[in-house]
C-alpha cells in the first residue's frame, strides 16, 4: 500500500473521529449511532498503520491490490449501515403512522364525547 495512500486513510480517519466526537459533544448526534462511525474510523487507522493487514487479507482473497481490498472493506460497511439505517428508519415510519392512528381515534373520541354533552344540554 502506497505511503500516500496509507497518509490519506490515516487522515480522512482522525478527521472522522474528531467529527463523531464534535457532533456528540453538542448532542446533535446519538452515542449509539456514533459507535459505528468510531469503530469505522479506528479501523482505518489500523489498516492505514498496519499494511499487512490489508496486504494479507488481499493475498488471502485473491484480490490484487489491497487498496481495492480496502475500498471493497469500505463500501460494504457503508451498505451494511446504509441496510440498518432502513431497516431503523422503516420500524419508525410504522410507529409513527401507529402514533398517527391513535392520535385520530382519541380526537374522534373526544368529539363524540362533546357532541354527546352538547346534545344533553
Amino acid at each position: 500500500m502506497a505511503l500516500s495512500f496509507r497518509i490519506l486513510l490515516i487522515l480522512v480517519a482522525v478527521l472522522l473521529l474528531f467529527f463523531v466526537i464534535r457532533r456528540i459533544r453538542k448532542a446533535s448526534l446519538r452515542i449509539e449511532a456514533s459507535i459505528f462511525w468510531v469503530i469505522f474510523s479506528i479501523l482505518l487507522v489500523i489498516m492505514a498503520v498496519f499494511p499487512e493487514i490489508s496486504m494479507f487479507a488481499a493475498s488471502a482473497l485473491g484480490v490484487i491490490s489491497p487498496a481495492n481490498l480496502v475500498f471493497a472493506f469500505i463500501i460494504f460497511l457503508l451498505l451494511v449501515k446504509g441496510f440498518s439505517q432502513s431497516l431503523e428508519i422503516s420500524g419508525l415510519e410504522q410507529k409513527l403512522e401507529n402514533l398517527t392512528r391513535k392520535l385520530a381515534l382519541d380526537e374522534k373520541e373526544r368529539e363524540t364525547v362533546r357532541s354527546e354533552e352538547k346534545g344533553r344540554n
